[in-house]
């Protein structure tokens, strides 16, 4: 006989038990727990009930017992039915759902973990597999009503609405938090190469900024099929011979990778042998590529040039962004490293466009 606590309709504990299965009284409220499984692919790892208990999909979970707490039974549960061991620590509580028709208070619960399908000893009677499935493909199987009603209610409500992490397949830092304040308010949250361990040799030979941008993204999609941004871009300055010109080699001169303090060295020679009383006109264009979670690849390409290199750099330092030092909007005559938000106001410098872009890109 398995009794359970009762709980009043605000949660509290009442000092009473009932047997599971039998009727509640109209006041009285049971606890159940569950937990989504996300690994760093943005998959979750569902599973399919045994046939003697309607072989439907769901998440793993059950009734909090007598005398346990709602995150002890998880961790029963997991065990029990998956054979996964987890501690508190991982488990972290994102929302807490009164079923009032139902009677029933559910605690659920996120853990982030990368397990391996091959390691999990299911326990037969209660569950016949699992399988780690996109958002999509959990909400198809809502759609077509194969999904427990009350586990399908609450990843509609709370997992569903959770920030989509997308790669951006860069390990400049300062690239990703280019946009990252921006896009978590469009529930996406970028990570970058430093966040997953995978490496990727790719060869970027395109022509073109966009080119690049999608050869980055398709070899990165491939590898960990997870929504990826590639991005690239070409600097063009004027009155620079072509043979000089550093195009989508921005970085890269004469076959060596410049350091950030190199860089900014090499552009001041620039801007003193072309340039005019100490400024070069230049012009940035981006080239972006969004392959979304259903492999649907999309491009956008943008520019820059209301700016001029100078040849004396500011006193600050963007790391990742090093031309920033001795870049200038023409407007203001202020380097991009001094420019306050008030400033971007009055130049109407932003990225919102951009930021549009990638949000239809990885939502459609």
């Amino acid at each position: 006989m398995e009794l359970l606590d009762l709980y009043d309709e605000k949660g509290n504990k009442l000092n009473k038990t009932v047997e599971r299965g039998k009727q509640l009284n109209n006041d009285d409220y049971i606890m159940l727990s569950i937990v989504f499984i996300k690994n760093s692919e943005n998959k979750y790892l569902i599973q399919k009930t045994s046939k003697e208990k309607g072989s439907d999909y769901g998440t793993t979970g059950g009734h909090v017992t007598s005398g346990e707490t709602p995150i002890n039974c998880i961790i029963r549960e997991l065990e029990e039915e998956l054979g996964i061991q987890t501690k508190k620590e991982e488990l972290k509580l994102i929302a807490t759902h009164f079923f009032n028709d139902k009677h029933c208070i559910f605690n659920i619960y996120l853990l982030d973990k990368d397990i391996d399908i091959n390691n999990i000893i299911l326990q037969e009677e209660e569950v016949e597999q699992v399988m780690w499935l996109t958002k999509n493909e959990i909400i198809t199987l809502i759609e077509d009503n194969k999904f427990k009603k009350t586990h399908a209610k609450l990843f509609q409500e709370y997992i569903a609405k959770s920030p989509i992490k997308v790669l951006f397949a860069t390990n400049n830092q300062s690239k990703v938090n280019r946009f990252k304040k921006e896009l978590l308010k469009n529930s996406i949250e970028l990570i970058s190469l430093k966040d997953i361990d995978i490496s990727i040799d790719i060869n970027e030979n395109g022509k073109t900024a966009i080119e690049n941008a999608l050869i980055k993204a398709r070899a990165y999609y491939k590898e960990i099929h997870m929504p990826v941004i590639g991005m690239d871009d070409t600097l063009y300055l004027e009155g620079v011979p072509e043979d000089k010109q550093p195009g989508l080699y921005v970085r890269r001169v004469n076959g060596k990778t410049l350091t950030d303090e190199e860089m900014i060295k090499h552009y001041i020679n620039l801007v003193k042998e072309y340039g005019k009383n100490g400024k070069l006109d230049c012009k940035w264009v981006y080239g972006m590529a969004v392959i979304n979670e259903k492999g649907k690849e999309n491009t956008y390409t943008w520019n820059k040039d209301n700016f001029y290199m100078v040849d004396i750099p500011s006193r600050k330092l963007h790391e990742g962004y090093p031309l920033n030092s001795i870049s200038k909007y023409k407007q203001l005559d202020k380097y991009f490293t001094d420019i306050t938000e008030e400033d971007k106001e009055q130049l109407k410098v932003n990225e919102d466009d951009v930021i549009d872009f990638i949000t239809k890109s990885v939502n459609n």
